[in-house]
């Protein structure tokens, strides 16, 4: 069944307007017919199957018949610091994090990160981040958009209060994710750009932030493919990835 996030409050036997994005999407690009069932679902985790009642160029509206009782959110809260990397691979990680059920993305540039964004640029990423965020939330059946914060340099996150447990991915780190013991259901990954974090970035932020350095094995991963293992890993062994 097609899902459409919605910030519209969800109450069965009510109809409600779909924004224009969602609309177009639903009218241009999956070409839904009338009267095609598909389940609604919003920020705060409402979530029902609706019927749409009216398909025009500049309306798409559904009537609300059964709210459905589901969660699909992990028990665990994760917060990922990602180096931003270039064009369709931070697409890639973003994408995929959220399939995986990160709750937080926090963009991040650092000294040996490619990507250098003015404030124009920065804001343009943001925006389509921010639809790569939603679509993968859609498709992968969650409940919840992971929220997406404003990019930040890597000294400014460094001073920010983070609450849980801090893990450095770093692939000469003595231990390894899999073999870690997690004391925090509140976790936060900070993974590196193409060819890592600096010595005294890492210096930094273990300073900071009180963190842990955590490999994922014997192989060294790609920017955009370290995120995507760890929360794999993470999922796997303390979450809820069968």
């Amino acid at each position: 069944m097609i899902r459409i996030h919605t910030t519209s409050n969800l109450s069965v036997g009510t109809n409600i307007l779909l924004d224009k994005n969602a609309s177009h999407h639903l009218r241009n690009v999956l070409k839904t017919p009338l009267h095609s069932q598909i389940q609604l679902f919003n920020d705060v985790g409402q979530v029902c199957e609706g019927m749409i009642i009216e398909l025009s160029r500049s309306t798409v509206a559904v009537k609300l018949i059964q709210a459905i009782d589901i969660n699909t959110e992990s028990p665990l809260d994760v917060t990922l610091v990602q180096s931003v990397s270039r064009g369709d691979r931070m697409d890639y990680t973003l994408q995929k994090c959220v399939e995986l059920g990160v709750n937080k993305i926090i963009p991040i540039i650092s000294s040996r990160t490619v990507v250098r964004l003015d404030e124009r640029k920065k804001t343009s990423r943001l925006r389509h981040w921010a639809g790569i965020v939603k679509h993968a939330t859609e498709q992968s059946g969650r409940v919840k958009l992971a929220t997406l914060e404003k990019i930040e340099s890597l000294e400014n996150w460094a001073n920010i209060s983070t609450a849980g447990e801090i893990m450095i991915l770093d692939p000469l780190a003595g231990t390894s994710l899999a073999k870690h013991t997690l004391k925090s259901a509140s976790v936060t990954i900070v993974a590196g750009p193409e060819g890592g974090f600096a010595k005294e970035e890492l210096e930094l932020i273990k300073r900071k932030k009180l963190s842990t350095t955590v490999s994922l094995g014997p192989r060294t991963l790609r920017s955009e493919t370290a995120a995507v293992c760890a929360m794999s890993i993470l999922q796997a062994l303390w979450g809820d990835l069968a």
